[in-house]
């Protein structure tokens, strides 16, 4: 376990990262540790783009602030925001 999580997304979005580089997209949801945080930070230091549920929205901040304060993150947006700006981002010519 990673953070008392298994599976654990730091891991998942590090594995993600290492192996697809700038084709990664990471999303970082609600979560009451800080499981996420960490690999959000890895996947934007491959050049992968970060997405993180805005604290003010989720359940529980916890990932969520801490993500952002590790930063620098792309897009901090509510929860309903997520999906239109996924299928946004995949409809953009890069």
């Amino acid at each position: 376990p990673e953070l008392y999580a298994r599976p654990s997304i730091d891991e998942l979005f590090a594995s993600a990262a290492h192996s697809h580089g700038a084709g990664v997209i990471s999303v970082l949801l609600t979560c009451s540790s800080e499981d996420g945080a960490l690999g959000t930070r890895r996947v934007a230091a491959h050049g992968g783009l970060t997405l993180v549920q805005d604290p003010d929205d989720a359940e529980s901040a916890v990932a969520s602030r801490a993500a952002i304060s590790l930063g620098p993150v792309d897009f901090v947006v509510p929860v309903d925001a997520i999906g239109p700006m996924l299928c946004d981002l995949a409809t953009t010519d890069s």
